[in-house]
């Protein structure tokens, strides 16, 4: 019991810092943008579920261990998004919101429970190619998609450079990464 509270009360606390003095973001018809409340309830207040990790831990680009490496450290805030069987290890989508890093990490690494969603079911269909970067730097470490694959964008940031960086899952080849285009994308803000 003392566990569930506490982490309601640690659940609270995020929804607070990610939503004090701003309105709630116009959500996209059929979106998976969520967070969870006090109580657990689902509400549509921010991208992904609040998570965190209690020792450094690698974000890997792809669900599996051989792909380019970001990082998690504890007392990072990291937003979950989904997540993905691949072998014997079930992974969890995330974006943490401190360092900029996206990535794969194994869901038991986490501290708190995962989404009900899998990650084929989440984002907004889109068509692109080009290198999908793990941060919201050309610099980054790059993922691929090319003309054809099956893009789920989750979310978008306007960079300090101007450019939008959309944050994508690539079905296809299970990259994920940011995809940086000149133009708003219409999501929601990471």
């Amino acid at each position: 019991m003392v566990g569930k509270a506490v982490r309601a009360l640690l659940a609270a606390f995020a929804a607070l810092v990610l939503t004090a003095g701003a309105a709630a973001p116009a959500m996209a018809q059929g979106s998976l943008e969520r967070t969870f409340g006090a109580s657990d309830e689902v509400s549509t207040k921010a991208v992904g579920w609040p998570n965190e990790v209690a020792s450094v831990q690698t974000l890997y680009q792809c669900p599996g261990t051989h792909c380019n490496k970001g990082e998690a450290r504890p007392g990072q805030e990291l937003s979950e998004i989904c997540v993905y069987p691949a072998g014997a290890t079930t992974w969890a989508l995330v974006y943490n919101r401190t360092n900029g890093h996206t990535g794969f990490i194994d869901k038991l690494k986490l501290i708190h429970r995962d989404p009900p969603t899998h990650c084929n079911d989440v984002g907004v269909g889109r068509s692109a190619s080009g290198p999908l970067y793990q941060c919201m730097a050309l610099f980054c470490n790059q993922g691929q998609a090319t003309t054809g694959d099956h893009l789920r964008a989750e979310c978008q940031i306007l960079g300090a450079d101007g450019w939008y960086w959309v944050w994508v899952f690539n079905r296809t080849n299970q990259h994920e990464g940011f995809f940086r285009q000149s133009t708003n994308a219409d999501l929601q803000k990471c």
